[in-house]
């Protein structure tokens, strides 16, 4: 899981990183919570370090989510 909070004056980055969530085939959860089933940490930490966003977004390792029937279909994993 992926979440992030970059300010408005940075709206250009915010953006950059939602295409690149996408491009890297993660499911938007909300706005800025994103998630995918597969270890990420580093992919995660090279894009903090390329948009220079460190402190503004955070990889969080869950365990499960609550209803997920629809997150674990678009996966297709069970």
């Amino acid at each position: 899981m992926v979440i992030f909070d970059i300010p408005e004056r940075r709206r250009g980055v915010r953006e950059r990183l939602r295409i690149l969530m996408t491009q890297f085939g993660f499911l938007r959860l909300q706005d800025s919570v994103w998630i995918s089933p597969y270890d990420c940490e580093d992919l995660i930490a090279l894009v903090k370090a390329e948009l220079k966003i460190g402190k503004d977004i955070l990889y969080v390792i869950a365990d499960s989510i609550e209803n997920d029937a629809w997150i674990q279909e678009h996966f297709e994993i069970s």
